[in-house]
């Protein structure tokens, strides 16, 4: 069994596109960042505690650098002054 997580799909469906996603640090937003990045995306997640562990799973994918495909953020939504500093 490999220990990648997934891999660039041969026929990417969002090359050259630039997504932001909000509640990348679990769950559907961690799914959604990754799946992302595997379609050819370049991502920005956020939430309101970081992303470190979505940026190891992009990190995982064969053949990608989450240092060149995706940046991580912390952002409250919520909040008004939290959306401009990001």
């Amino acid at each position: 069994m490999s220990s990648t997580q997934g891999r660039l799909s041969k026929e990417p469906r969002l090359p050259k596109k630039v997504c932001y996603i909000s509640g990348g640090s679990r769950g559907f937003g961690q799914a959604i960042a990754v799946r992302f990045v595997e379609e050819g995306a370049r991502v920005v997640i956020f939430s309101r505690g970081g992303c470190d562990e979505t940026m190891d799973l992009i990190d995982q994918i064969e053949g990608v650098s989450a240092a060149e495909v995706a940046l991580s953020c912390k952002c409250d939504i919520s909040s008004e002054e939290s959306i401009a500093a990001m």
